[in-house]
């Protein structure tokens, strides 16, 4: 898990610009920038001090679970981190 968080430095340290590329998709995955999201909306005027980077159990596109919300494939940021995440699971 070490390198994924390293990765994952990596990632929010790059451009905005670079990270935007990778946006949040329908499914709920990908990356969130800072006050996209807003936890508390009845006490926030703006939205939350945090950027977030989202993945979840993956199924292919024409899996018949893609349909549902939540399922689908992940967004990557490069190949190299998927094969590192899959690592860390697939060891646990």
């Amino acid at each position: 898990m070490d390198e994924v968080f390293a990765h994952s430095k990596r990632l929010f340290d790059l451009p905005l610009e670079e990270k935007m590329r990778h946006l949040r998709n329908d499914k709920h995955r990908g990356y969130t920038p800072m006050f996209d999201e807003t936890l508390d909306a009845d006490n926030q005027l703006n939205g939350d001090y945090k950027g977030g980077y989202y993945i979840g159990v993956e199924v292919s596109e024409d899996d018949p679970r893609s349909g549902k919300p939540f399922f689908g494939p992940n967004v990557w940021p490069s190949e190299e981190v998927r094969q590192l995440v899959r690592k860390s699971i697939d060891k646990d």
